[in-house]
């Protein structure tokens, strides 16, 4: 039987690559994240909507929750490499 396949992964490498997130009009978030920054977060978002049927609805009664546009959200480089190596070690899986 063959033996699995072993990966060594380097946490602080990965660790800096997550960190680096940016999001505009908040700056670069922190993680954990600290209470001020995610207030920062909701105010820069929009109430997000939720699908009900065939419709799209607004409804904070039901769902409470913010979303972010994604032109606002800014990963650093080593995001890509770090996803890569992740998925990898996974089992090969690629994105």
């Amino acid at each position: 039987m063959p033996r699995p396949r072993t990966t060594i992964v380097n946490l602080t490498t990965i660790w800096a690559s997550i960190a680096d997130i940016t999001v505009d009009g908040v700056g670069r978030l922190s993680l954990p994240l600290p209470k001020a920054q995610a207030a920062q977060l909701l105010a820069a978002g929009e109430a997000a909507p939720f699908g009900k049927g065939m419709a799209t609805v607004l409804d904070p009664a039901v769902r409470r929750a913010t979303q972010l546009d994604a032109a606002k959200v800014h990963f650093g480089p080593g995001w890509e490499r770090t996803l890569s190596d992740i998925t990898q070690g996974a089992g090969g899986c690629t994105h």
